[in-house]
């Protein structure tokens, strides 16, 4: 017998997180974190406006705290109990600060225990691939009123409780299969980013040419830096022992483009044609969206990956309908710059160190000129599976403007000492 399931989206207003007390392990939070472990929810999404409130309630829940305690140690009955001595677990002192740090990161440790995601514009919603049955929002506004207009297919409840009593929970194989997708995300991730890296790529830019006309063209060079897979449950159907698994994927591309100056051209009359004195150098970043299936195999309640198939073009283009940023880089020599990770998980990193100076200076004099260090500190997760890295050490420039050497340190969590690259 087969059963299909599709996950739903649920988008929060802030007044959820006050109706519910910012309590996480019990009541309807942690029931709603339930249901997404469960997969019956396979996308929570907030706005970012919802997030800043819900740390301005938190920030004005730790004021009034610290003042209903203050009034109480200023009472006679209070003190009077002090002296006699018999409230000597009590700290004399409460801590409104660190009480406001310990709230925020509650909330945030919920948001990423929960794999919330946090819009900015939530007129992105009409991006959601379809075949999303409807977007069930939660707000006790009458209309939504955190959801802008123009997005069909909402369904709208005032509080959580009416959320759960009208959705339905995945059952047996299902569960088994969306928990499966969970453990075990950050390598499907690195299995289909390894794809990417092997497809064919044309990348295409604006350049001018020597007529002054806008044109999209490939550029003269380029390279792929980091490619970063995201990816959601779209549905699951499960049949004959086999759970079949539909996923939306998001890759974002990052990509370091060469393009020939135009603006630095000299004619030459013995070729009859433009010589360029330079190259320009630019990052772009860019962003695409394709299908993703896989299938796996399910006995005596074990479940095993088989087959990973992302629908893709044999061709990938990368080109203004993709791009997503684009900035020129700070260096002369950008590659040179670079430090290569790789994660435990598969995911390569590459991080522009010139990014990461925190201080920069005179080392010595040359004949040319000064050599200048820049000294490099950065500290980050890797975007596929979290794990958090550090990097330091400095970068030396002679002459200026040109890469001279590196003496950079790689340290990942779990790894006590420092790694050379």
């Amino acid at each position: 017998m087969s059963e299909k399931f599709m996950p739903l989206i649920v988008v929060l207003a802030a007044n959820v997180f006050d109706h519910a007390g910012y309590s996480y392990q019990s009541g309807d939070l942690g029931t709603l974190k339930q249901h997404i472990d469960d997969g019956a929810i396979g996308e929570l999404i907030i706005s970012d406006a919802v997030a800043k409130a819900c740390k301005q309630q938190l920030k004005e829940s730790a004021d009034l705290l610290a003042e209903d305690f203050k009034k109480v140690f200023d009472t006679h009955q209070w003190k009077l109990a002090e002296g006699i001595g018999c409230l000597s677990d009590v700290p004399a002192v409460f801590d409104k600060q660190n009480l406001e740090e310990g709230l925020l990161k509650n909330f945030g440790q919920y948001l990423t225990d929960t794999h919330a995601k946090i819009l900015t514009d939530l007129t992105k919603l009409k991006q959601i691939p379809n075949g999303y049955n409807e977007i069930y929002v939660v707000s006790d506004d009458s209309d939504g009123g955190i959801v802008p207009r123009g997005i069909e297919k909402i369904k709208i409840f005032h509080t959580l409780k009416e959320l759960f009593h009208a959705i339905g929970s995945p059952r047996g194989d299902v569960v088994r299969a969306m928990r499966y997708f969970k453990d075990t995300q950050a390598d499907l991730n690195s299995y289909i980013e390894n794809i990417l890296w092997t497809k064919p790529v044309i990348v295409e830019g604006q350049t001018w040419d020597r007529h002054g006309v806008c044109e999209g063209e490939e550029y003269d060079d380029f390279e792929i830096l980091n490619i970063v897979v995201h990816s959601d449950v779209h549905s699951i159907e499960c049949l004959n022992g086999k759970a079949f698994l539909s996923l939306s994927v998001k890759a974002e591309i990052e990509v370091e483009c060469s393009y020939l100056d135009e603006g630095n051209s000299v004619w030459d009359p013995e070729e009859k044609d433009y010589l360029y004195k330079a190259r320009g150098d630019i990052i772009e970043n860019h962003e695409i969206a394709f299908p993703a299936e896989v299938v796996c195999e399910i006995a005596n309640k074990q479940i095993k990956r088989k087959t990973v198939k992302p629908l893709l073009q044999r061709r990938l283009l990368l080109d203004r309908n993709t791009l997503t940023d684009r900035c020129n880089t700070d260096a002369s020599e950008p590659g040179k710059f670079y430090e290569h990770l790789a994660c435990k998980c598969g995911h390569y990193i590459t991080v522009n160190l010139i990014d990461h100076k925190e201080e920069t200076g005179t080392a010595s004099a040359g004949e040319t000129g000064n050599e200048t260090a820049h000294h490099i500190a950065c500290e980050d997760r890797c975007p596929n599976c979290g794990r958090k890295f550090r990097i330091g050490g400095v970068i030396y420039e002679y002459p200026s403007g040109s890469f001279n050497y590196k003496d950079i340190n790689t340290e990942w969590d779990g790894e006590n000492d420092m790694e050379e690259r």
